[in-house]
């Protein structure tokens, strides 16, 4: 649980101690071998997901994707789901040198939307996006349905911090 959000390099140095870039990488490589076979088929999208994110849509809001995982591997789930048309831009570890923390995905994702940092939030519900957020000089919205609990995320800057994706059109629509 202590690694959920983090890179894979990051991962993999938390779970053994190792500082080895080649054996961090190689540890990426038989990661996504197996991943490969079974995150699509085994990641859950929240019940509330489509509805939240079509009323977003509906008042024209653009929205985007900023993640550690695999830019593909996003696609595949959106597309196995059904939600691929409610997403505007994707920005996967792969599309950026540095992965959360660091804002290079936020910037890419504004970029690609034709927006600002004044004019986006950025949701997440992992330090490592609050973290990314307060770099970028995002306004951050923390959903309370990763590890963390409300109080690691009250040291950040947010706009609010919210039980459930679900909660997010009252904030965002208001």
């Amino acid at each position: 649980m202590q690694t959920i959000g983090l890179s894979l390099a990051e991962t993999f140095r938390n779970l053994t101690g190792e500082t080895d870039s080649e054996l961090a990488k190689e540890f990426a490589r038989h990661f996504h071998q197996r991943a490969d076979l079974k995150m699509d088929s085994l990641t859950v999208i929240y019940d509330s997901v489509p509805s939240v994110m079509r009323s977003l849509r509906a008042v024209d809001l653009r929205t985007g994707i900023v993640t550690t995982k695999l830019h593909y591997r996003i696609k595949s789930i959106l597309a196995a789901n059904n939600l691929e048309d409610l997403f505007d831009v994707i920005v996967g570890a792969d599309d950026v040198a540095k992965t959360k923390p660091d804002p290079e995905g936020l910037f890419l994702a504004l970029q690609q939307l034709g927006g600002s940092a004044t004019s986006a939030v950025y949701v997440g519900d992992h330090i490592v996006d609050a973290e990314a957020a307060e770099k970028a000089g995002i306004p951050f919205i923390a959903v309370l349905t990763g590890k963390h609990l409300r109080d690691a995320f009250d040291r950040y800057p947010h706009r609010a911090i919210v039980e459930s994706i679900g909660d997010l059109p009252r904030i965002l629509l208001s």
